[in-house]
């Protein structure tokens, strides 16, 4: 089959909720064989991991099945930053990198 980035970006995105959920990566020594921990009690995450570890890639969730699943609408309260405070935030990052590069240029004349 062709090599779809979005199924590859499920996969990466299972393998990192596993290791956010569990600080462990959720793979043997082999690094073959998927190893889901049983430390994850939470069932709708353990069956988005499920889901997104899946070895062949059309079976995978798409992007828009993810959002959709329950876990993620169960968390979204926690995992969403409001725009606006992103932006404002953004802004005050740019900010300051363009005082600083001023200062940069100022010291070196």
């Amino acid at each position: 089959q062709n090599y779809s980035p979005s199924l590859a970006d499920s996969w990466t995105l299972g393998v990192l909720l596993h290791i956010i959920l569990t600080n462990q990566v959720p793979f043997g020594r082999d690094k073959i064989n998927i190893k889901i921990s049983s430390s994850i009690k939470d069932h709708d995450a353990k069956d988005l991991i499920t889901s997104l570890l899946q070895i062949r890639p059309h079976k995978r969730l798409q992007i828009n099945e993810i959002l959709n699943h329950k876990y993620i609408n169960n968390q979204k309260e926690h995992l969403t930053v409001p725009l606006k405070e992103f932006n404002h935030h953004h802004e005050e990052k740019s900010q300051k990198k363009e005082g600083y590069a001023r200062l940069v240029r100022a010291r070196s004349v």
